[in-house]
């Protein structure tokens, strides 16, 4: 694991408005690169879409990932959970954040401005919850793992 991309991650999430505790191999057995797999198969269902193209959009985004991390137990009661980011990061064990309350995930979070791309999960691997940038949309996905993956 390279020194540049976890400083790189750090500084990411830092610009989101996350606050990072550490980092964890996997949660629940569930590695970072199963939870992507997890939420862009091709059999996936979106729990919330938020259409592009609004002035709003992103912080619509972050409206739904809220109430669908809330209402999922994404995050702990002490407001952490475990992240995993697009492009380097993603090949990066799993960050443990906590949420602040400047925390704009979706507008920093992104593959390219614009479009955001990340997964989130549970501390204890029970759910994972992604956002990807689809052609004219962003989709939001909750999936429950299957622990026997690891």
């Amino acid at each position: 694991m390279s020194t540049t991309s976890e400083a790189s991650r750090e500084r990411i999430l830092r610009a989101a408005g996350l606050i990072p505790l550490g980092f964890a191999p996997s949660g629940g057995g569930i590695k970072p690169f199963q939870a992507w797999k997890y939420v862009i198969s091709g059999a996936v269902v979106p729990d919330a879409v938020v259409e592009d193209g609004k002035d709003d959009n992103l912080e619509e985004v972050d409206r739904q990932w809220w109430k669908l991390a809330k209402s999922h137990g994404v995050v702990s009661d002490d407001g952490s959970f475990l992240i995993s980011v697009t492009g380097e990061g993603a090949s990066l064990p799993w960050a443990i954040v906590r949420a602040s309350s400047d925390s704009r995930l979706a507008q920093t979070l992104t593959a390219y401005p614009g479009e955001p791309e990340f997964v989130a999960m549970a501390r204890d691997g029970h759910v994972v919850l992604g956002v990807t940038s689809e052609e004219d949309c962003t989709w939001l996905v909750c999936i429950v793992p299957k622990q026997t993956m690891v």
